[in-house]
């Protein structure tokens, strides 16, 4: 089944890049760096982590921008075995894919506001907490979910403010099911405009 999701999202994304602007397309390369707050629903506040990456660009007013990012995730939260409870962090680290689609609303030469949505699909490449046999199971190979989130372009450089939720719940000790939510704040410079 995933595996059909990955190849209709392909699809849309290669559908987008042949309609988007194609007689005048612009084209884009970036690199960003970004901070991240995530929380797995009610355990804790919000702990943080960051982000590095890439990032493409195809299309003028409506764009298709996919990411290559690192992101390491650090998640606070509390292990309950009967009467006792130990606190702990989790630090993660992926290969993070988002596929977003943008839209310029305020479209001048060298300042634009947009609004990008897309799915994401996180690999994970190492979590550090693997001596609780249910917290480990928590964190799957593959985590899905989606991006929504307002940005500016200002000449060469992009701010980011983005929401991300994960389609897939994991399961916790006690047996209930818990979404991670995470905030992406990011700072990006486009190389070639």
């Amino acid at each position: 089944m995933k595996h059909h999701i990955v190849k209709t999202i392909l699809l849309a994304g290669l559908l987008l890049f042949a309609v988007t602007d194609r007689a005048s397309a612009q084209f884009s390369v970036g690199i960003k760096v970004a901070g991240n707050a995530v929380s797995l629903d009610d355990f804790y506040d919000f702990s943080g982590g960051f982000d590095l990456g890439v990032f493409f660009r195809v299309g003028k007013k409506v764009y298709f921008q996919p990411e290559a990012n690192y992101s390491f995730r650090s998640t606070d939260f509390r292990h309950i075995v009967g009467e006792f409870q130990e606190n702990y962090r989790m630090r993660q680290h992926f290969l993070d894919l988002p596929m977003l689609l943008g839209c310029h609303f305020v479209n001048m030469k060298n300042f634009k506001m947009n609004f990008l949505i897309g799915p994401r699909v996180a690999i994970l490449i190492n979590n550090d907490l693997r001596e609780v046999a249910s917290v480990s199971d928590m964190a799957s190979q593959m985590q899905w979910g989606g991006q929504v989130g307002l940005g500016f372009d200002i000449w060469r450089f992009t701010l980011d403010g983005r929401y991300d939720i994960a389609a897939d719940k994991t399961s916790t000790n006690s047996g209930k099911a818990r979404i991670q939510n995470m905030f992406v704040v990011s700072l990006g410079f486009k190389f070639i405009k």
